[in-house]
């Protein structure tokens, strides 16, 4: 298959998502635009919603919304297709998100996202990374949500025992919610997770 241009005029374009009529949706992370945008599948853009942080991974799910792992607000946002925002998480305590990334549903309903387990202004200065980025003390971390219930659990690697913590999330805005599992799973020889230790 040979390759050609989609679309220009897009600011550092990242998570692509692919619609059925050949359109598709990308973050643009570029100080000048940081925002949600639909190209048409002759490449035409029009933008969703400017963000005003730094908008990362996108997804859709099901019902046409958008999920943005929003990296420069340190949030997770849903909108709808007119780029209303329906809801807003940001973690909780320690467990805050520190730079959301990626995401993805599974084939569960649940949404993952991971997380470099560093807040943007550590690692990356304007549009490029600091000097001795990789030698950072990077905490990365994957995050299972639940969007129906407004419910987040983190997973994270700890030398070699994996961390899961559990949250119950509160209203649109706000992410109030309150502890409810710490759990730890030794890793097994594997990479599968072996029984709970509480």
């Amino acid at each position: 298959m040979a390759s050609r241009l989609f679309a220009t005029g897009t600011g550092a374009p990242e998570g692509p998502v692919c619609l059925p009529d050949g359109s598709m949706y990308v973050t643009e992370m570029s100080a000048s635009t940081l925002c949600v945008t639909r190209l048409d599948p002759r490449g035409n853009r029009r933008v969703i919603r400017t963000t005003g942080g730094r908008p990362n991974g996108l997804t859709t799910d099901g019902h046409g919304r958008i999920w943005i792992a929003e990296a420069g607000l340190r949030a997770l946002i849903c909108i709808d297709e007119g780029g209303n925002e329906i809801r807003r998480m940001q973690g909780e305590g320690t467990d805050r998100f520190l730079f959301p990334n990626d995401l993805c549903f599974g084939p569960n309903g649940l949404l993952y996202m991971t997380d470099s387990g560093m807040a943007a202004e550590d690692f990356i200065n304007g549009q490029a990374f600091v000097d001795g980025y990789m030698d950072l003390d990077w905490d990365g971390r994957v995050y299972e949500i639940d969007p129906a219930a407004m419910k987040v659990a983190l997973s994270r690697l700890q030398g070699e025992t994996r961390v899961e913590r559990r949250y119950e999330l509160g209203d649109v805005a706000t992410c109030l919610g309150k502890l409810a599992i710490d759990r730890a799973f030794p890793l097994l020889g594997s990479g599968e997770a072996g029984r709970a230790r509480i």
